[in-house]
């Protein structure tokens, strides 16, 4: 899955305690985070694909089908809502 699928199918779980969250994060002793850590070069992980485009251009190395991710602004609202931060952390 990508960071945006992994971070929407855990929203989701969360969005039902919103109230609760929101109530846990006023408590000076916790803090709300939403945190990922992505290693590029995992052995196991997914190989960078280079084929060819469907417009006929070639791939350069480098660009990897799995780089970057995007939050929504409902997910930024729900996030901002509940007083979370983002901590992203990614190795290559």
């Amino acid at each position: 899955m990508t960071i945006d699928e992994q971070v929407k199918v855990v929203l989701q779980r969360l969005r039902p305690a919103e109230p609760r969250l929101v109530e846990l994060a006023k408590d000076p002793d916790c803090s709300v985070l939403l945190q990922f850590v992505r290693y590029l070069d995992d052995e196991e992980g997914e190989p960078e694909r280079l084929s060819h485009s469907d417009a006929g251009l070639q791939k350069l190395g480098g660009q990897h089908q799995l780089l970057g991710w995007h939050l929504s602004s409902d997910d930024l609202g729900f996030l901002s809502r509940i007083g979370a931060s983002i901590d992203a952390d990614e190795y290559g």
